[in-house]
């Protein structure tokens, strides 16, 4: 009588549930991580002591060094800029060398075009300044 050989375990076989792990929460991470689109302008926003979140789900008024605008990513001209907004709240990332006059002006023009609360995005504060 002839008995079965025992099957021989492959050693990788216990390597393969790991790597579909590994591959379903990269696919998870993926779809669920919310991915920021880019600048359309380089904007270095000036510092504050003052600390705090911006409202996430208002729209982001980027005025760059130049004068140019954009709203969520998209370059707008100045006056079009308050049409873009209106009825929703704004977080306002002005470039620190932006004239101070274009910024308040900008604000009134929100504000008179039935846009919300203003916030003004800021850079915090580096420690020994």
């Amino acid at each position: 009588m002839r008995r079965a050989r025992p099957r021989r375990r492959d050693g990788d076989a216990g390597v393969l549930p790991l790597i579909n792990v590994v591959f379903l929460l990269l696919i998870f991470f993926m779809v669920a991580a919310r991915l920021a689109p880019p600048e359309p302008f380089a904007v270095a926003p000036p510092r504050s002591a003052a600390s705090g979140d911006a409202p996430t789900e208002a729209a982001l008024v980027t005025v760059a060094a130049d004068g140019r605008m954009a709203v969520d990513g998209v370059a707008l001209a100045p006056v079009s800029v308050a049409a873009a907004v209106a009825g929703r709240d704004v977080r306002l990332l002005a470039d620190a060398q932006a004239g101070a006059g274009a910024v308040i002006t900008l604000i009134g023009r929100i504000r008179a075009g039935g846009g919300g609360a203003v916030t003004l995005v800021t850079a915090p504060l580096e420690q020994g300044r």
